[in-house]
């Protein structure tokens, strides 16, 4: 008679599956809510969000100097009239006109451009891509599978046509005589 207590190899292995099936049923369940757990803390914490989307996709900027413009403006003012001092001997007075005066003012004027990439958007564009790209190896090699049923399909049917043609005819040359 055995000791209860003693295990045998077969109980250890099927302890051991056990335990196994358990863990993977567990990582099957708990992969499923990271995603939604990964909004939801994403939702209640913005601003940690932020910095780590801050730190992850950067916004990245390049200087593009622009032209130097200059304009060039002229304002003609026209000059004052002064009255001059009274001189013996004339009865009116006398005004002179001056000149006029010109002011010439010089604007430079440069604009730069400061372009701002939006890597975020980029990256998450790269993702659609590559996932596009794996759909579309995906669907040419079912295409190709399909076009190679579709062969094998079509060389039966020839094939089972042949055989029925031939047992027709050897069915119609022994019945009529023709064979």
């Amino acid at each position: 008679m055995q000791d209860p207590k003693i295990y045998h190899r077969s109980d250890l292995l099927i302890a051991i599956i056990a335990a196994f099936v358990i863990v993977i049923v567990a990582f099957l369940f708990t992969g499923c809510m990271t995603g939604k757990h990964a909004v939801y803390w994403m939702d209640n914490h913005a601003f940690k969000a932020a910095q780590y989307c801050n730190s992850r996709f950067p916004i990245d900027t390049v200087l593009k100097p622009g032209q130097t413009i200059t304009l060039q403006d002229t304002i003609v003012q026209s000059g004052p009239s002064i009255l001059c001092p009274a001189q013996s001997g004339y009865d009116s007075l006398i005004y002179v006109k001056c000149p006029p005066n010109r002011t010439i003012t010089i604007q430079k004027i440069r604009v730069d451009t400061l372009p701002v990439t939006n890597t975020r958007q980029i990256s998450a564009l790269e993702g659609q891509i590559s996932t596009l790209e794996l759909n579309t190896g995906n669907l040419s090699n079912q295409v190709t599978s399909l076009k190679k049923g579709r062969n094998v399909w079509r060389s039966t049917a020839i094939l089972a046509l042949a055989i029925i043609f031939t047992g027709l005819t050897v069915f119609i040359g022994v019945k009529f005589k023709f064979i």
